[in-house]
């Protein structure tokens, strides 16, 4: 319990930063998301989301570094006849290489759910946090696929704490 709650102090202190960070030149990624549950409960996702490259970087850009981003994202679940909507923020770092062309990546950030309870699942409450995991294949300067394994839920803030997982793929398109 303790460890979320460091978690989430420190989710919120990065959130509150992000703002007034320096982003790069060339910026911004579009793009669209599907998804489905990893259990029993079927939930289906779809969300489009924007992404904002930021100055955060880590190791020489010619070779292996890690950058940073602030992703903002918004869509629908589906699940027993029911949806809810979903929106989000978070904080992305990727690990990159110039040429190579797969990136891995990790990221948490707030979500609202518009409904805290959907196809009998309690979500205990509305404001959850999502952390993710992904990887990309580059197929283009502009152009990548992405697929991402991601957990939503409470962080233990309210009981119950039942959240749920997705696997998601994606596409993107960065201008």
């Amino acid at each position: 319990m303790r460890f979320q709650r460091r978690m989430l102090l420190v989710t919120l202190a990065a959130m509150a930063l992000l703002p007034v960070l320096p982003s790069h030149a060339r910026a911004d990624t579009f793009g669209i998301r599907a998804g489905s549950s990893l259990d029993r409960f079927g939930f289906s996702s779809a969300e489009v989301y924007w992404q904002r490259q930021l100055a955060l970087t880590w190791g020489d850009s010619r070779s292996w570094h890690t950058d940073s981003q602030l992703e903002l994202r918004g869509g629908r679940i589906n699940g027993g006849g029911d949806s809810l909507t979903v929106a989000g923020a978070a904080f992305n770092l990727w690990l990159r290489h110039p040429a190579a062309p797969i990136s891995l990546g990790v990221g948490t950030g707030p979500t609202y759910l518009s409904k805290s309870r959907l196809a009998g699942r309690d979500f205990g409450g509305h404001w959850q946090f999502t952390t993710h995991i992904a990887a990309q294949l580059r197929l283009g300067a502009n152009l990548q696929l992405g697929y991402r394994i991601q957990h939503t839920s409470n962080a233990g803030l309210r009981s119950p704490n039942y959240g749920y997982n997705l696997h998601v793929l994606d596409v993107q398109v960065r201008f």
